[in-house]
């Protein structure tokens, strides 16, 4: 949602029914997902901590950047609404894009840390 549209604040101004309840969309990906989720930060933890070091290498290259064209790219799908009524459709056909996203933030992260700490 942070390469959003423009026009929408970021999905802030797309109202939508979260299970039932009044939200926008950047707050369905940010952080009702997550929250929805029921699992703990280790849990969720557990659950991204597998990539393998071709993920890594993949994750790491090309710099902010390239990271911001990939979440255009991803951005019609979130947009995808139907009659702005969010549930349990919403969350399968998305929730594999929430966890790679995680799992290349911490991966980004941590290749940005290790270079401003000069450790490999």
């Amino acid at each position: 949602m942070h390469v959003g549209r423009g026009d929408d604040r970021g999905g802030n101004e797309i109202l939508v029914l979260w299970f039932g309840e009044p939200s926008n969309l950047h707050a369905v990906w940010t952080p009702r997902f997550i929250d929805g989720s029921a699992l703990s930060f280790s849990e969720l933890v557990d659950l991204l901590d597998n990539a393998t070091p071709e993920q890594v290498r993949r994750a790491q290259a090309g710099g902010p950047g390239a990271w911001a064209i990939e979440s255009v790219q991803l951005r019609s799908a979130c947009y995808e609404l139907g009659d702005h009524r969010l549930s349990y459709r919403y969350v399968h056909d998305h929730w594999p894009t929430v966890q790679r996203r995680l799992l290349e933030a911490g991966l980004r992260l941590a290749g940005e840390l290790n270079r401003l700490l000069g450790t490999p």
